[in-house]
């Protein structure tokens, strides 16, 4: 065991040697290639806004029909100067913001993607397709990455938990709507799928989305991971029992009843599906091929700076 651990330690020396050789060579090479320390900087910096969009963008612009997913991880957390490349990078943009210094870093993150979505829409324009070209924006999830005091700073007020905390706005643009359309329909990431399915005139069996087109007349449905709800009519907060309702309308006795059985059976069939792969049934019984898409990899321009 002695051995190993020395034998472990030093392929340990040896690795942080080679990365350290690696990165004088990288640094080299950019002196090489644009002389000063200055312009090392202008050269990197340039780099960066290439690979911001242009890679995967110029993969599919010219395709007259093109579906194309992209997950930033730019507004990912930690949120300071110091290790977050995006936060350093828009500091300056930030700094005279009535904020903490750990909610500027986190705003400061955010302003990298909206550097990209300028870039795209720019690209888009330009090759005079926005107006027939739907963007589906969302986030998955809440900034983790603060506290939930530091979360009620930028809010201007205490976070309320079981509902507020994941509370988050899908928005959907196309070159061709000239003025906001603003849609407050309770809804949540599972209505999106099956709403743009609707929004394009696909033909598909809507009972095997759990989701709901949300400019239909059906009711808002939203679960939590508590199993918490929220309709239309009310809010029940499962840990602690309380019912917040919504509309003035009376609402029949059973109404609660009946949406907690309605979200306990979304639950076991949910997991029914992942246990059982059910979609991978469904596939083999309509004769259905699944070709998992070739993956193409761009640089990663935060290691640029390393």
């Amino acid at each position: 065991v002695d051995k190993l651990k020395e034998e472990n330690r030093q392929l340990k020396e040896e690795i942080h040697a080679l990365k350290a050789e690696m990165s004088d060579l990288k640094l080299a090479l950019l002196r090489a290639q644009y002389g000063t320390k200055e312009n090392v900087k202008k050269g990197v910096a340039n780099t960066i806004k290439k690979c911001r969009c242009e890679g995967p963008f110029a993969e599919y612009i010219d395709d007259d029909i093109f579906n194309v997913y992209y997950m930033t991880v730019s507004g990912h957390l930690n949120y300071n100067f110091t290790g977050n490349w995006c936060a350093k990078h828009n500091k300056e943009a930030v700094e005279n913001l009535p904020y903490s210094e750990t909610c500027k870093a986190y705003m400061a993150t955010q302003i990298e993607l909206d550097k990209a979505m300028e870039y795209l829409l720019q690209q888009l324009e330009e090759k005079g397709i926005a107006d027939r070209t739907v963007i589906c924006f969302t986030g998955d999830h809440w900034p983790y990455g603060l506290t939930n005091e530091e979360f009620s700073e930028l809010l201007g007020h205490k976070v309320e938990e079981n509902f507020e905390l994941y509370k988050s706005d899908l928005i959907l643009w196309c070159g061709a709507i000239k003025e906001p359309i603003v849609v407050d329909k309770m809804c949540s990431s599972r209505d999106i799928l099956p709403t743009l399915l609707n929004l394009f005139g696909f033909d598909f069996d809507s009972r095997l989305l759990m989701g709901r087109d949300i400019f239909s007349n059906t009711e808002g449905f939203i679960i939590f991971h508590n199993r918490s709800l929220i309709t239309d009519k009310l809010m029940f907060n499962s840990s602690n029992g309380d019912v917040t309702y919504l509309t003035d309308e009376e609402l029949p006795e059973d109404y609660l009843k009946t949406q907690r059985g309605i979200l306990n059976n979304r639950w076991k069939y949910s997991k029914l599906i992942m246990d059982t792969d059910y979609y991978s049934y469904i596939d083999k019984a309509l004769g259905i091929e699944i070709v998992e898409p070739a993956q193409t990899y761009f640089v990663d321009y935060s290691q640029l700076t390393q």
